[in-house]
């Protein structure tokens, strides 16, 4: 099936048919294109046969590509579709495929486990009628994606609809003691936070409007309670923030993005517009889509926002800078990535407004001076002799908006 690709300096709102994932004239490691193709629910006879024309083409670097794929969270996934190939012992080497196999088990088992703790967590929030909302990954595994297993998580994303002042103070100890017992069970992150939530608001730059989403968040049955989902269009929103996160590069982020455009086609574009206006990211929504659909491939072009949202200017510079794969993806480090700053992280302060691109700067040049000082600080004597020790930080590139 042919799909939609937008690709820098078409036009404006024109597009080109494409594959869905990037061939030879990208001029993009054999690898990445194998990644790119993998990285979608819907696998079908047009990505089998461009990955074994890759495969007959190039010598592929298995390891390499499995490497990256963990690192872009898309290991269980990509494993997957692999799997999906007419003889895949005869293109995937016997080991490759084990490793794959391996990261779907081990992340099956930890789904299952959150799965059983949020059961838990969701008893306690009905005894003390708790409203809950359901965000991130947790709520793409609900109403996006078809089976949950093949996509990572490493953490559990709620918003509570009340106050934490609300709460008597019983409630409230209960209340971070099972967050604690349930963290140390499942090996996982509980960001559970009173009425907003700091990825979303990538810790107090985005005015998100929490109240419009509560409205538009409609009650779904999970696990054997009732909780809340945001609706399409904020999905779509919060997916294109969390791609701005990770600096549009990382391809689970952008497959959160195309899934989610995928599994609702009527969308209301009008209405994604006025809510990334109200929240103040019709910019971050606007790269997200651009860079999902020439890293990936969307089966149609979105309508851009208004010129009253976002300039056309800015429109054709983020087109021109997020409308094109990043080459180095089979290098990504998130051990790295939060003190790194690069030409990708300077290209996302266009995606903007003028009074946030001051906060992120400043951040970002705490963070550098911070971890330069821990350099300089550590002691030699704990440095491996010969060995360069990488910056150390706290904070990693998903903790981060800056």
């Amino acid at each position: 099936m042919s799909t939609i690709r937008l690709r820098p300096g078409t036009g404006r709102g024109k597009v080109e048919p494409n594959p869905g994932f990037l061939d030879d004239r990208d001029r993009l490691r054999p690898e990445l294109q194998i990644l790119r193709a993998c990285c979608r629910q819907r696998f079908d006879d047009g990505h089998a046969r461009v990955i074994r024309s890759l495969c007959e083409r190039h010598a592929i670097d298995w390891d390499r590509l499995f490497v990256a794929a963990t690192e872009h969270g898309v290991a269980p996934l990509v494993g997957l579709n692999l799997e999906r190939l007419d003889e895949p012992d005869r293109i995937v080497p016997r080991a490759v495929r084990l490793r794959f196999g391996i990261s779907c088990v081990v992340n099956r088992d930890a789904k299952e486990r959150a799965g059983v703790a949020l059961r838990e967590f969701l008893d306690f929030c009905d005894q003390h009628s708790l409203p809950v909302l359901l965000i991130k990954g947790v709520a793409l595994d609900r109403v996006v994606y078809a089976a949950p297993f093949p996509t990572v998580s490493s953490d559990v994303d709620l918003v509570l609809g009340v106050s934490l002042e609300e709460l008597d103070a019983t409630t409230r100890t209960g209340f971070y003691d099972l967050i604690g017992i349930l963290g140390r069970r499942t090996g996982w992150g509980w960001e559970c936070e009173w009425l907003e939530h700091h990825d979303l608001t990538l810790n107090g730059l985005l005015p998100i409007c929490f109240r419009t989403i509560w409205e538009g968040a409609r009650p779904v049955d999970h696990l054997g309670h009732r909780v809340h989902v945001m609706g399409a269009e904020d999905l779509l929103i919060a997916s294109c923030i969390g791609a701005y996160r990770r600096r549009f590069e990382r391809l689970k982020a952008l497959c959160d993005i195309r899934e989610t455009v995928m599994r609702f086609p009527d969308l209301r574009w009008e209405d994604v517009w006025q809510r990334a206006k109200l929240h103040g990211c019709s910019g971050i929504v606007h790269a997200g889509l651009i860079a999902t659909g020439a890293t990936l491939g969307l089966d149609q072009a979105p309508p851009e926002p208004p010129r009253s949202d976002l300039g056309a200017c800015r429109r054709r510079l983020i087109r021109f800078l997020f409308g094109s794969a990043c080459p180095n993806g089979l290098d990504r480090d998130d051990a790295r990535a939060a003190t790194r700053i690069d030409f990708r992280l300077l290209c996302r302060l266009i995606t903007l407004r003028r009074d946030q691109v001051g906060p992120v700067l400043a951040r970002s040049l705490r963070k550098l001076v911070s971890s330069v000082q821990i350099r300089v600080d550590r002691p030699r004597s704990d440095r491996p002799v010969g060995v360069e020790t990488p910056a150390t930080s706290s904070t990693t590139d998903h903790d981060t908006e800056g």
